[in-house]
């Protein structure tokens, strides 16, 4: 006798949603929802040729086909992958900028995981599972990051007064390291640094750091 599983509601439901969210920033960028400076910094970052949101769109895709199959214990699966994948990306922001649309992803990506563990292992709703805790410690601190942000745009300059001038640069880009070298004497002027692509985010994190050393603009960009 072949027992059928019955349809789950609730994690497609969730897949969806998260699906027709990555789908909206894609094409609008999402600018509405941005209250912080890790939205740009973020928008555009790229791993092998692929955006943050174009890897959104494809996991959720996956994760609702693989609901609508009832093939719940692969999209159990492939949610945990991609939760350990997302952790690491809080990481990266807690040493960045915290980025609004990544993180209402996230919640989504963190929702689909948890029904479809409740769903797929019945039993586990006793059991905390240690993936989703680390998950959910990195989520806070950068819920708190961006609470802290949206007071006061991120940049790794102090700046005394309003800025008259806005310079938002790649620390990868050798016009842009150019340009920093111009900082000393742009004192009204305010710096954002921008990922062009994946190595760039450890350039600013290595900047800020020689920057919290006491480094200048133009040597820690070097």
């Amino acid at each position: 006798m072949i027992v059928r599983r019955p349809f789950p509601v609730v994690p497609a439901s969730v897949c969806l949603a998260g699906l027709l969210f990555c789908f909206w920033v894609h094409l609008t960028g999402g600018e509405s929802l941005c209250l912080t400076d890790g939205c740009s910094l973020f928008q555009d970052f790229r791993l092998a040729g692929f955006s943050l949101w174009q890897g959104g769109i494809t996991l959720f895709t996956l994760l609702l086909a693989l609901c609508l199959l009832r093939f719940l214990p692969a999209a159990r699966f492939c949610a945990s992958a991609a939760l350990a994948a997302d952790a690491l990306l809080l990481g990266v922001m807690l040493f960045t900028a915290p980025c609004v649309n990544c993180l209402i992803a996230a919640s989504f990506l963190a929702a689909a995981f948890l029904v479809l563990r409740r769903t797929d292992m019945p039993n586990s709703r006793s059991r905390r599972s240690p993936l989703f805790l680390l998950w959910a410690a990195l989520f806070l601190f950068a819920l708190g990051g961006v609470i802290r942000d949206s007071a006061e745009p991120w940049s790794p300059l102090p700046q005394e007064g309003t800025a008259s001038v806005h310079v938002y640069f790649s620390p990868s880009c050798r016009a842009c390291q150019t340009l920093t070298e111009l900082a000393p004497r742009m004192e009204d002027a305010r710096w954002f640094p921008v990922a062009e692509d994946s190595r760039d985010i450890w350039l600013i994190r290595a900047m800020s750091e020689a920057l919290g050393a006491g480094a200048s603009l133009p040597d820690a960009v070097k």
